[in-house]
């Protein structure tokens, strides 16, 4: 299978990189500036879309998981960027779709659980409306230049990834070793998650399955509460106990950090209900286990 795809130098492209070589499948980067690449692996830049070579090559799959990271200050200068860094891609490659003489038979675009916005104790699952938060007007957008007359579009609205590069346990992992490890807030906010291997593996499915179109949750079946969240990871690493964090704490750690403390603060539950119907098998639908993969 020949996938162009972008994104696919950051922390998840780097993993399904690695899924799509094991898969025999031929991989060209679509790039801003050259990276290290394996032996065998090809690149190209955002303008060489439009060259008479890219366009006369046929790809099976185009799979896009580009765009500015959401971990950083909440400024109007970021939230610009962490839109048009969004849209500017899938429009790019739109125009890409729209122009190449052989379509691929699937489009793979990144969007994010944050569509749903804040859900409170509700579960958000595909056929669920949008929210009213920033990011969840960004996924709106998003998901709304993703456009390809007579090719197979999926979405990926994906929660929040961990591993054992997650950057999200990267800071809770040094919150709990600094005795920081209790409920965050409240600690009723719903936390939809996905282990870095079922994301994977939930894209290899989605990417074969020829049935699989619209959007999908990529999340664990069972959200948690940020309060059983902090108690299975201060668990997974040994830690009996940590100190809890009031709201105005968190917030004032998401400046220091660049972690944004809606992140920590918003509840958000979802269901990968779409996935489970279409027969998808998660390999850790349990935080206890996915934490213990994560070490």
């Amino acid at each position: 299978m020949n996938i162009l795809l972008a994104g696919g130098t950051g922390y998840l492209g780097s993993h399904l990189r690695k899924k799509l070589h094991e898969e025999g499948c031929r991989v060209t980067l679509v790039v801003r500036k050259e990276p290290d690449l394996k032996s065998g692996e090809k690149c190209i830049y955002w303008n060489d879309l439009s060259s008479p070579e890219i366009l006369d090559e046929k790809f099976d799959a185009v799979i896009n998981l580009a765009g500015k990271s959401i971990r950083c200050r909440d400024t109007n200068k970021n939230r610009e960027k962490i839109l048009s860094s969004r849209l500017e891609t899938t429009s790019a490659l739109a125009k890409f779709m729209s122009a190449t003489k052989q379509k691929p038979e699937v489009w793979i675009n990144a969007s994010a659980t944050g569509f749903y916005g804040e859900t409170g104790e509700s579960m958000a699952d595909e056929s669920s409306p949008p929210g009213n938060t920033f990011f969840a007007g960004v996924c709106q957008k998003w998901e709304a230049a993703v456009k390809a007359p007579g090719v197979r579009q999926v979405l990926l609205r994906t929660g929040v990834v961990i591993g054992k590069a997650s950057p999200l346990l990267k800071i809770s992992r040094l919150l709990v070793w600094l005795g920081l490890g209790g409920r965050q807030g409240s600690g009723k906010q719903l936390f939809s998650w996905v282990h870095e291997d079922d994301f994977v593996s939930s894209v290899w499915f989605l990417l074969k399955n020829t049935g699989c179109e619209g959007p999908y949750n990529i999340c664990a079946p069972v959200p948690a509460t940020n309060k059983m969240f902090q108690a299975e990871l201060r668990k997974s690493l040994g830690f009996p106990f940590g100190i809890s964090s009031p709201e105005f704490l968190i917030k004032a750690g998401g400046f220091i950090t660049g972690m944004p403390a809606n992140l920590v603060l918003e509840s958000l539950g979802a269901k990968p209900k779409k996935l489970i119907d279409d027969g998808f098998q998660f390999a850790y639908p349990s935080l206890t286990e996915a934490l213990k993969a994560s070490k």
